[in-house]
């Protein structure tokens, strides 16, 4: 019964993933010790977030029942006939002879504590001659008495020094060996009587006084217990889940730490930025939960934090997307109509010729604002409208524009120059048209409510009037070209530039749409009844407007750095007591992955993990009421690249009871082994949301 537990580790893994994946539980306690508590007792130790640093045992009930047993009255050869007749052995004593059962024990032990080892890796050091071990179980039983002699002359001795055989397995610094010992009277195993095993677990918490397990360790009686054992914890597992299930609705939060996924870094030792970084509670979830990889941008999509974010929620992109400059005005307040196309513009810095950088030096919204109003004033009219946001992210919503134009994320085009990057037509006028004659037909809006559904995504505006792709392209780019000219000589601009600051000296259009067909996460899901979003950054809170979730305001919330991680986190945990689900967003790893800053970046994953991720599972882990816990990245912004990429993001789901995988720690590379495996589309939702 221990061949599958014990065989090559890849099997080991597969079984242990495949019983997770099915949600059925896979318990071989009896495989070590028949039933001593001694896999539990790992399994508890690692789960509560203990490391265990050595094993040392004596393992097999048959080889201390025959080397209890041998005397000058009682030859050895003896001793394994009786250990046979007792039914203590295998039915060829030799497995037990040879160490071959031991060896099987050990490396399953060694992998519950979280270590990767094979039979080969064991050192033995056996007691018997390689040559007993070949040929028939009969010629086995001819030859062993030959040894009687020599184990004799070997016990008078061991005899007169007050010592015993015992045959212990050791593991130790990922080293594992099994061999003969000599123990005297001031070892823990010196007194260990009949066929008992015996268990010392030195672990990080149980460091100078080990953790031991001793008892019976054959027999049927014990082992039949066992197992009877492992099938009573099924059943009450089953029955808790479902009373829970009856009694309960659990919570739900989401903590997404924007753009925090990485490359590799060389100065870094080849590890990514969550390996390097300090996260001692995501690797905890990560250890306690069950982790995988999400696709969060799907085929032909640009890999932008809304197409990521709507993605994590579980939306089908092709039919939904329509740009962030939509979820922008939802999170402004400004009610999109039929044929109005909303874009993200941001206020950037140009220096000569090229984009310097996307955020114009990270102004404030309180100078934006005056730039923005200064913009409407001088270049605003009944088809355009600017509107102030947050910081550098505002709004432009052109009536009638056509959203068939090819634009280019600023962040993703820092130092290149811009005028190769100005908008252009997508499609060909003759499709262009059609298509926003056909959507003009349909359009219709339903109420302005969050989460209201919404038909039609038209591009015609109210009095009919529609422009082709190249000409909302051309006024697109009218209005970049004048903007600069307006504010290069702004005083906002003139003070910044006295300051040593970047000058907010160009508007940046992108990502074009219309108002979205979204259902509420509610419709969705109905044990959501009442849903928030917290988040400083207006694209998210579009869509937890249109996802029908309450928007919840944070003082402090910035987008940046110095974002106030202890306020968002005192309103999460508020909403989570009122609401059925949270979505909690922080921006900040996202804004230093652009600056290509590795030593901010490493600092921000930190400060999620230490100063939200963790409060907020100290805090909820003592509710009555189940909450879990989801942690992932929308998207890579590898600090390399200063952009995002389209590369699978790692995610972990906690809650209380979750049977964990083999995953240690949150990372990318520690995810690959997460017993989801590779997620897409609504995948990750579902399996958070049962």
């Amino acid at each position: 019964n221990k061949i599958a537990a014990s065989s090559a580790y890849e099997n080991y893994r597969m079984l242990k993933q495949t019983a997770r994946q099915r949600g059925v539980k896979y318990l071989f306690e009896t495989n070590v010790g028949a039933g001593l508590p001694i896999i539990n007792t790992i399994n508890d130790l690692i789960h509560s977030g203990d490391k265990i640093l050595k094993i040392e045992a004596v393992l097999s009930g048959t080889l201390n029942f025959i080397f209890n047993r041998i005397s000058a009255d009682v030859p050895f050869s003896r001793t394994i006939r009786m250990a046979q007749e007792e039914r203590y052995s295998e039915p060829d004593p030799r497995i037990d002879l040879s160490g071959k059962d031991v060896i099987r024990k050990l490396v399953i032990l060694a992998r519950e504590a979280g270590y990767q080892i094979e039979q080969e890796d064991v050192e033995k050091n056996l007691f018997m001659p390689d040559d007993f071990f070949e040929g028939s179980l009969e010629e086995f039983w001819a030859k062993v008495p030959s040894l009687d002699a020599d184990f004799e002359e070997r016990r008078q001795k061991l005899e007169a020094e007050n010592k015993h055989w015992r045959f212990v397995a050791r593991l130790e610094n990922g080293k594992a060996s099994v061999g003969l010992m000599e123990v005297g009277r001031e070892h823990p195993f010196y007194n260990l009587e009949g066929s008992n095993n015996i268990i010392l677990l030195t672990t990080e918490r149980y460091k100078t006084y080990p953790m031991m397990i001793q008892g019976y360790g054959a027999g049927a009686g014990v082992t039949a217990a066992g197992v009877f054992a492992d099938i009573m914890s099924i059943a009450n597992i089953c029955g808790t889940k479902q009373s829970l299930q009856v009694q309960m609705k659990a919570k739900h939060i989401i903590i997404l730490g924007d753009g925090m996924a990485d490359w590799s870094v060389p100065s870094l030792g080849n590890k990514t930025l969550l390996q390097a970084a300090h996260t001692p509670y995501m690797d905890l979830l990560a250890r306690q939960g069950r982790n995988g990889r999400l696709m969060t941008v799907a085929p032909g999509f640009h890999p932008g934090s809304e197409v990521a974010n709507m993605s994590v929620l579980g939306y089908d992109l092709p039919t939904v997307y329509e740009g962030r400059g939509a979820l922008e005005a939802a999170s402004i307040g400004i009610d999109l109509q039929p044929g109005d196309m909303a874009m993200r513009c941001n206020i950037i810095c140009i220096e000569g010729d090229h984009i310097k950088n996307h955020s114009a030096g990270h102004i404030t919204t309180a100078e934006a604002d005056v730039l923005v109003q200064y913009l409407q004033e001088q270049l605003g009219n009944e088809r355009i409208h600017f509107y102030t946001g947050v910081q550098y992210r505002h709004l432009l919503v052109i009536k009638g524009g056509n959203k068939h134009i090819a634009c280019t994320p600023p962040h993703d085009v820092p130092l290149k120059p811009f005028r190769p990057l100005l908008v252009k037509p997508e499609i060909e006028e003759e499709s262009a048209a059609a298509g926003n004659a056909a959507g003009a037909a349909e359009g219709s809006a339903a109420g302005n409510d969050a989460g209201a559904s919404v038909v039609g995504n038209s591009a015609g505006n109210a009095t009919g009037e529609m422009m082709t792709a190249q000409e909302t392209a051309d006024l697109i780019n009218d209005l970049i070209l004048r903007s600069q000219e307006l504010l290069s000589q702004h005083p906002i601009n003139l003070k910044r530039m006295a300051e040593g600051k970047d000058p907010a000296n160009s508007i940046w259009p992108w990502s074009p749409g219309y108002r979205p067909q979204m259902k509420p996460f509610s419709a969705r899901y109905p044990q959501v009844e009442r849903g928030a979003v917290i988040s400083a950054v207006d694209l998210i809170n579009g869509i937890g407007y249109y996802a029908g979730l309450r928007r919840i305001p944070v003082e402090g919330a910035t987008g940046l750095y110095d974002t106030n991680y202890e306020n968002k986190v005192a309103a999460a945990l508020e909403a989570l007591r009122q609401d059925d689900f949270v979505y909690l967003h922080i921006e900040a790893s996202d804004e230093a992955g652009h600056e290509g800053n590795v030593p901010l970046k490493i600092k921000t994953i930190e400060n999620l993990d230490s100063r939200a991720v963790g409060p907020i599972y100290e805090e909820v882990k003592h509710w009555d009421v189940p909450v879990s816990i989801a942690v992932l990245p929308d998207h890579p912004t590898p600090c390399e690249l200063r952009t995002h990429t389209a590369e699978p993001v790692p995610f972990l789901i906690w809650y209380p009871g979750i049977e964990p995988d083999e995953v240690q720690t949150f990372d990318e590379v520690a995810a690959c082994n997460g017993s989801y495996g590779l997620l897409k589309e609504d995948q990750f939702i579902e399996e958070f949301m049962k």
